[in-house]
């Protein structure tokens, strides 16, 4: 019963919680200036946003606020902004980030940083032999590590073409495969499948 208690209650702090989240504004207005900031919001939510934001480490402060533009103005002796569109801004509820007016957003796209060497099979096969094909001839560092973290396999290398990885000895499952190039270190999921 007491369990049951404590996870309404937390349920009931986690929704309440959720119903006065706020958003960053959209993007920056065109008649921001490096003293006054105009954001573009959406209409009805003026009383939403704080009457202080930091930008930039400069305080500014909430000077007007009608429909869908809401304004803030430099707190002297803060300084200047360097730009009037591309700052980042605190409103209290977290780090609001704009660049050329526009907010920047975490993308959910899987970005390839470094399109060097291919793994396969991916699953890995009733074979357990993992293939990495490098497109260059590379000094490499490969560790192979199980979901709790520990560390299966270390190899130092170098390689070009395929360098095979038997995980023949490994239970079905997820691991985690880091490469070390140089300066860079790629992980990659890797699926066992015998």
């Amino acid at each position: 019963m007491i369990k049951n208690y404590i996870l309404f209650i937390l349920g009931m702090i986690f929704t309440a919680g959720m119903a006065n989240s706020q958003n960053c504004p959209n993007s920056i207005g065109t008649q921001s200036t490096v003293t006054r900031v105009q954001f573009k919001i959406t209409s009805g939510t003026c009383n939403d946003y704080p009457a202080n934001i930091l930008i930039d480490g400069s305080t500014f402060s909430k000077s007007n606020c009608n429909g869908t533009n809401l304004y803030y103005d430099l707190v002297p002796p803060d300084p200047a902004l360097s730009s009037p569109d591309t700052f980042s801004a605190d409103f209290g509820f977290g780090i609001c980030t704009y660049v050329n007016g526009a907010l920047q957003t975490l993308s959910n796209e899987n970005v390839e940083v470094a399109p060097e060497f291919a793994l396969f099979p991916n699953p890995v096969d009733k074979n357990a032999v993992l293939n990495i094909k490098f497109r260059n001839l590379v000094n490499a560092g490969i560790s192979i590590f199980d979901m709790t973290g520990k560390q299966l396999l270390t190899r130092d290398l170098t390689a070009h073409e395929i360098f095979q990885v038997n995980l023949g000895n490994y239970e079905n499952g997820i691991y985690l495969l880091r490469i070390k190039i140089d300066d860079r270190i790629m992980t990659r999921k890797i699926i066992l499948q015998k």
